[in-house]
């Protein structure tokens, strides 16, 4: 007969055997199992849960549940010292191992029985199936990584406009830590979002869905950068909530202004080359026009009295006369059509001479300063051209201060580095010497700035500028391979930065070359002329036989090389034009050379194009004289060929 405590134990065995059935039929796999690690009972769906056909031969497969079910033997260790501990498991989670190898997560409820005295009964619990969950766990702590370290700012905002979530991005760029952005409001870092336009974005984003725009970020420290933002709307549990994209675009920004720039360089350097092609067509028959009229000025000067009316109506045309032909020079510098004639030189010394014309000329209320560094580098450049820089530079600071001011021109060396040049893309890295010229005028706004250097463009009265002081600044410095600069505010003056690229390797520099034009002007040699042009053929010629040469004349190349041919012996010096119809001056000089390696010939020419003058000097031209000239110039440079 049973003990009583054995039959008090009963009813509770009985009690939990009673719903065996309803446990052998349930969905979720049960199962009993004893402590060493066999089956004594499993249902049809934890055999199915683990690939067996049925109960009874997953019992008798199975021996070692450690190492047949689970896939890390020791998730069972860990299970029995719960249950040892406890009693009881409630949700143990692990990796178990189905009968063809393959892996599942699983979830263990169960309980320890007490068994007959004092012995460790069986287990029995159940096991579900939890890979799906595990997986969108997975798929959302992955979406979490990612999102926390995307390379862009995620925000997440909510109908009242507050940060309910934020990534690292967000906090790096933004400056802010977790506590403090999150439930700050979206206005604080956009200020170009104001809080009364909230209510109608959040509509323009339920209707749209989504929505990408540029704004403005504000860190922390108050700084600002560009972002582009792309918004997502969601609808959450009923509630709105925006998801916000923004990528920082300030380097693309700054790629965009780079292209911009470079476009506006290259459209700038188009037109200029287009005005270049105008003004050196427009500059050789300018030129000859010009020189015409010298030639008439000049020679009516000597038939009138220094006296009279008529002698200063003369001096006043060839002023004027003058001045259309620094026009013509002017449309050459800005066009980089102009021949530079470089040598080294020193820019200290080109300052102190400009500075001494400029302090008779310009208005006795600007002080000008010259702060010169006496260890400046040579730059190699043509003297005249260095001086028309400077001329127009100081001319143009003291337009700008009609009242009286300061004029401050400045020289030292300088290296471009490659940030420097990142900015400005059409500099070149390197060793340079720095000009400086600075006024405290009335200053220039952006959009006068942007225009400055373009030609034509002046804001002076009609009259009193041509605009093309600073465009051929800019065609000068440009064709020295430098860079120019300009700073300006309304009101705060205008500073103008020129970089000449500095020459070393060189000792000393040249001293300029100047005529002697005290020396006599006459002469009784013989002198053949050479122009296509009637009037400056005619005219020179008159005004070389003044001189007391004797002239002979030609209206191109190939009568020229005739004429030669046959006077040739007698001819001491050939003055000759370059731009000449049919042989033209370059191929005739060739020719002449060929038939005397000695002859001796004078270039004038208006405009010499493609170094033209200097390829003319290098085929054995003895110099080069440009258009329009005085008579009495081009008498001194023949006396001095003829010695």
């Amino acid at each position: 007969m049973p003990s009583s405590s054995k039959m008090k134990k009963e009813p509770a065995k009985a009690n939990f055997f009673d719903t065996h059935d309803i446990l052998m039929n349930a969905p979720i796999g049960v199962f009993a199992s004893t402590p060493s690690g066999s089956f004594v009972s499993v249902n049809p769906a934890f055999a199915r849960m683990f690939g067996y056909d049925s109960p009874e031969s997953m019992i008798r497969s199975v021996t070692d549940i450690g190492r047949q079910i689970y896939a890390d033997p020791k998730n069972r260790e860990t299970f029995k010292a719960l249950l040892q501990m406890n009693g009881k498991v409630d949700n143990y989670e692990c990796r178990f191992c189905r009968v063809d190898g393959t892996e599942f997560w699983g979830a263990i409820h169960a309980k320890q029985i007490q068994g007959d005295g004092k012995d460790v009964g069986n287990y029995y619990g159940f096991v579900m199936d939890i890979t799906q969950r595990k997986q969108d766990e997975e798929a959302l702590l992955l979406t979490q990584f990612a999102m926390d370290r995307a390379p862009d700012s995620i925000l997440w905002v909510d109908a009242d406009g507050k940060i309910a979530y934020a990534n690292d991005a967000a906090y790096f760029s933004l400056g802010y830590s977790q506590e403090e952005l999150l439930g700050a409001e979206i206005f604080d870092i956009d200020p170009e979002f104001p809080p009364e336009r909230w209510e109608q974005h959040k509509a323009d984003l339920k209707k749209q869905k989504r929505m990408t725009f540029e704004g403005l970020h504000r860190t922390k420290d108050g700084r600002f950068f560009p972002v582009e933002v792309t918004t997502n709307y969601i609808e959450y549990k009923g509630r709105f909530l925006g998801i916000a994209f923004d990528r920082d675009v300030t380097e693309r920004k700054r790629a965009e202004e780079e292209r911009r720039k470079l476009q506006a360089q290259l459209a700038h350097a188009q037109k200029m080359e287009s005005l270049g092609t105008l003004a050196g067509g427009v500059a050789h028959d300018f030129n000859n026009l010009l020189q015409a009229m010298t030639g008439h000025v000049q020679l009516l000067q000597k038939d009138v009295s220094e006296t009279s009316v008529v002698a200063d109506r003369l001096k006043k045309m060839e002023k004027s006369i003058g001045r259309a032909a620094q026009l013509v020079k002017q449309m050459l510098f800005f066009s980089r059509k102009s021949e530079a004639w470089k040598q080294p030189i020193d820019l200290n010394r080109e300052v102190d001479e400009t500075v001494t014309m400029l302090k008779r000329t310009i208005p006795r209320m600007v002080d000008i300063e010259a702060h010169l560094d006496s260890s400046l580098w040579l730059i190699n450049a043509d003297p005249t051209q260095v001086e028309q820089v400077l001329l127009n530079l100081g001319s143009n600071a003291a337009d700008a201060m009609p009242d009286g001011g300061k004029l401050i021109i400045e020289t030292s060396n300088a290296t471009l580095d490659a940030d420097f040049t990142r900015v400005h893309l059409d500099a070149e890295p390197g060793e340079y010497v720095l000009l400086s010229v600075t006024d405290t005028g009335i200053g220039m706004d952006s959009q006068i700035l942007d225009h400055a250097f373009d030609p034509f463009f002046t804001t002076k009265e009609i009259g009193k500028g041509t605009g093309l002081g600073l465009a051929s600044v800019y065609g000068i410095v440009k064709d020295h391979n430098g860079h120019i600069l300009c700073y300006s505010e309304p009101g705060q003056g205008t500073v103008f930065k020129v970089y000449w690229p500095a020459l070393h390797g060189v000792a000393e520099c040249r001293p300029r070359e100047a005529l002697e034009t005290s020396a006599p002007l006459t002469g009784t040699e013989t002198i053949l002329v050479v122009d296509d042009e009637f009037d400056v053929r005619e005219l020179t010629v008159e005004g070389l036989q003044a001189c007391g040469y004797t002239v002979l004349a030609a209206a191109s190349g190939e009568e020229a090389i005739i004429l030669y041919a046959e006077k040739g012996s007698s001819i001491d010096v050939v003055i000759m034009d370059l731009g000449m119809p049919g042989m033209g001056g370059q191929r005739c000089l060739q020719e002449l050379i060929r038939m005397n390696p000695t002859v001796k010939v004078i270039i004038a020419s208006g405009y010499t194009a493609n170094d033209s003058g200097k390829n003319a000097l290098a085929l054995g031209a003895e110099r080069f004289i440009s258009k329009p000239f005085q008579l009495r110039e081009l008498a001194a440079v023949v006396r001095e060929i003829l010695g």
